[in-house]
């Protein structure tokens, strides 16, 4: 076959096997005629260029993405295979462009097109299928991911390292370096290969998801559950390290753009029984609950920063509940004497979200004697002097917390909006729970949140809603205020409908998102069995 023609061909055979829709037939045809032709150079070469963009972006269901996923981890494996019988040892252009196009296709299967199949574990599969314990072969393969990880973030790469870095992760183990007998023998305190790489990766994505020293925006909520497995890996040492580095830069630099990021590993920290790395920043020289209380008296911050507060207290149920409720009760006390309403509504979006927060860990008995006397001596006291809607609709979850009744709503007092306003507040507070992976919310607060006017078929999964609630609720300051605007804002309670409608918006439209693999990185058993693929040591 001419090179010129394989070319050719695989451009067309690429784009039939991410159609969707194909039949058995047609599709068993096109694999069998695909995996012909990349064992042609030129054809590998014209699947590393544009093309691999163009397939990855044309997928729209699973079959299309496991098929086009296959076709560019076969073509790969062909090409390295290529550079070790010349004796070469470093990935080639084609290499390195082919496992873009994985990385690429993996973050739009999880973002743009969410799949069934776990588009990541796919990957491991194949990987090791093919390359278990060659580690020529796999240095290369390892490399070649490791160049994606390492290219500057942009626009069309956002979300690549991700993947990059745990399918190099992977290959790492799949197919270690050979053990050097003399380093065995030599100094135990000595990094070895192992511990080097392992530091490498952990510092290169604490620098990626919080681009220290660029000036992209730090990664989106569904970039970091796409990265759990590595947050889930690290070590006390390591977050101290490599991860609060770039955090503090983007907590100086961008504070507002980071709430979300913050708030979505944070989250996955907790899940993973790491909560406690945050207990030594919330003050000090991090500061993260110093930081997250300056956003949340703005009208633009608030949102995230409220989630913040959350993800703190359900990650460090002592130290870090006790942490954001003190510091938020008397900020409300200082803005109630102060009349500044802003500064007002955001405390109290942040304190009920806390509450919910640690009324959900409750669900799965995860309790702490401090909470009752947070909730009697701190929050409920500094909520009550707010009064009206916004004080009782946040104190609310607190008399809950405490095993109190809470007193009847005032005579006359404004309450409208109190449904939608109730439901948004509860799922500002949701997170994905290991155990039963459901958010802790009112039966009638999903009901609420799919019937209402922005998202009208109201057909998210509870489990895709659960998962992206607790870290997909950063606000932009434009559609903070549109939705004030469009909740007529010119009274204090509308203003605080307005944000928490902002909340339940910001939550749907990520539920419509929300990768269904997704849930194997956060949910119980399967979690675990999925982190085991990547840890390697």
């Amino acid at each position: 076959m001419a090179e010129a023609d394989a070319a050719q061909d695989i451009r067309e055979v690429a784009h039939i096997l991410a159609s969707e829709d194909l039949d058995d037939a047609a599709a068993e045809e096109g694999v069998s005629e695909a995996m012909w032709l990349i064992k042609e150079p030129s054809a590998r070469e014209e699947l590393s260029g544009s093309l691999g963009i163009e397939v990855a972006d044309a997928c729209r269901d699973d079959d299309g993405y496991v098929r086009s996923l296959s076709l560019f981890l076969n073509a790969l494996v062909l090409e390295v295979e290529a550079v070790s019988d010349t004796g070469g040892t470093a990935p080639t252009h084609t290499c390195k462009n082919l496992a873009k196009a994985v990385c690429h296709l993996i973050v739009r299967s999880a973002t743009v097109d969410p799949t069934e199949v776990d588009m990541v574990q796919e990957a491991m599969d194949i990987l090791a299928e093919n390359l278990q314990d060659e580690y020529v072969l796999g240095s290369i393969v390892t490399e070649a991911f490791l160049t994606v990880a390492r290219s500057p973030i942009s626009h069309s790469n956002r979300g690549d390292y991700g993947p990059a870095l745990i399918l190099a992760f992977h290959m790492y183990k799949v197919a270690p370096p050979p053990v050097n007998a003399d380093d065995q023998k030599g100094n135990s305190t000595r990094e070895g290969p192992s511990d080097a790489f392992r530091r490498d990766v952990m510092d290169l994505f604490g620098r990626r998801v919080f681009v220290l020293g660029g000036s992209a925006k730090p990664a989106t909520p569904e970039e970091v559950l796409l990265a759990a497995p590595l947050i889930m890996e690290l070590t006390k040492e390591e977050f101290d390290g490599a991860i609060l580095r770039p955090l503090k830069f983007k907590l100086m630099s961008s504070p507002q753009d980071t709430m979300g990021t913050l708030a979505a590993f944070v989250d996955v920290l907790g899940e993973a029984d790491k909560g406690d790395y945050v207990d030594t920043h919330l003050g000090g020289g991090t500061n993260l609950v110093g930081v997250a209380l300056n956003q949340i008296k703005t009208e633009s911050g608030m949102v995230g920063a409220a989630k913040v507060m959350a993800a703190l207290a359900k990650a460090s149920p002592a130290k870090g509940a006790v942490a954001v409720t003190d510091a938020m009760a008397e900020e409300l006390r200082d803005s109630v004497n102060s009349g500044d309403e802003t500064s007002k509504i955001g405390l109290c979006l942040g304190l009920e979200a806390v509450a919910r927060g640690l009324l959900s860990l409750a669900d799965e008995g995860i309790e702490d004697e401090i909470w009752t006397e947070l909730a009697e001596d701190v929050a409920i006291p500094a909520l009550e002097d707010v009064g009206g809607y916004d004080g009782a609709n946040s104190a609310a979850p607190w008399y809950e917390l405490a095993g109190l009744d809470p007193p009847p709503p005032e005579e006359g007092a404004d309450m409208g909006g109190a449904l939608a306003g109730g439901a948004a507040a509860a799922a500002a507070a949701a997170s994905p729970s290991c155990s039963s992976y459901r958010p802790s919310l009112p039966a009638d607060a999903w009901s609420s949140l799919s019937s209402s006017p922005k998202h009208p078929n109201g057909s998210t999964s509870e489990a895709s809603a659960s998962v992206l609630a607790s870290a997909s609720v950063s606000a932009s300051a434009s559609t903070a205020v549109e939705v004030k605007e469009s909740a007529n804002g010119s009274s204090q309670t509308n203003r605080a409908s307005a944000a928490r409608f902002c909340l339940a918006s910001f939550v749907a439209d990520a539920a419509d998102a929300a990768p269904a693999f997704l849930a194997t990185i956060i949910m119980g058993d399967e979690r675990n069995e999925y982190c085991s693929n990547v840890i390697l040591f």
